[in-house]
């Protein structure tokens, strides 16, 4: 619910250009950050950390997440298997940004209230 009501329309319906959504990433990340959020990551490379270093690439101002947790490892720690599959509950949609952040989100969540 949060990431949907924080991600700017244009990037909701698919037509930003990659400077609006450059942009809007980092006004968003940047106020995520002073807030003092945990910037967490699925499995953040190649894709995230690609995506960032773009972000500082355009805008040397933007302040980079850190720490960038990662829910991979975390799972690993915890003596979970990150590369299993993990069942998606209905309606989370597969391969479509919003759902696999929401799917990575449960799943951590789960992961740590069981531990």
């Amino acid at each position: 619910e949060w990431c949907w009501s924080h991600i700017p329309q244009c990037v909701k319906d698919g037509n930003c250009s990659l400077d609006e959504m450059y942009s809007s990433f980092v006004t968003l990340l940047s106020s995520a950050i002073k807030q003092k959020y945990s910037i967490i990551a699925d499995c953040p490379f190649p894709v995230e950390t690609n995506f960032l270093r773009n972000c500082k690439l355009r805008d040397r101002t933007y302040i980079s997440p850190y720490p960038l947790y990662d829910i991979a490892s975390i799972l690993a720690a915890l003596g979970r298997n990150p590369l299993d599959e993990y069942p998606r509950e209905e309606g989370e949609i597969k391969h479509h940004p919003m759902w696999d952040a929401h799917q990575s989100a449960r799943i951590l969540y789960e992961a740590i209230k069981s531990s």
